[in-house]
């Protein structure tokens, strides 16, 4: 039994979402930084380019000027796509979930 109970992470269990939501403002973001993008793991620096340019005009902050939000999801977006574009970042990310040398962005689970 040295397995860590997976109890812990979920806290879905005490009212749903809207429990989530206001200890975790990431609450109902996803988890890895492919499902941010909406991309496969295996997706190519060409695929992630093209998914990264589609999500980022769709958050742009000059999209969205009544989204008080849209310029964190942008930056975070940023992130996301150097790191998934930058090889050694990548490799450092699939093997340990955890972001190289981010700068408080935080952790995403």
């Amino acid at each position: 039994g040295t397995m860590p109970s997976p109890k812990k992470k979920a806290r879905t269990d005490k009212g749903g979402k809207a429990a989530e939501s206001n200890d975790d403002e990431d609450a109902d973001e996803p988890k890895t930084l492919y499902d941010m993008l909406q991309v496969p793991k295996t997706a190519s620096k060409a695929e992630i380019k093209k998914a990264y340019y589609a999500l980022a005009r769709e958050v742009h902050p000059d999209k969205r000027p009544d989204d008080p939000e849209a310029k964190g999801k942008f930056q975070q977006l940023q992130n996301v796509k150097e790191v998934l574009l930058d090889d050694d970042k990548r490799k450092i990310y699939d093997e340990t979930g955890q972001i190289p040398g981010e700068d408080g962005m935080g952790d995403l689970s």
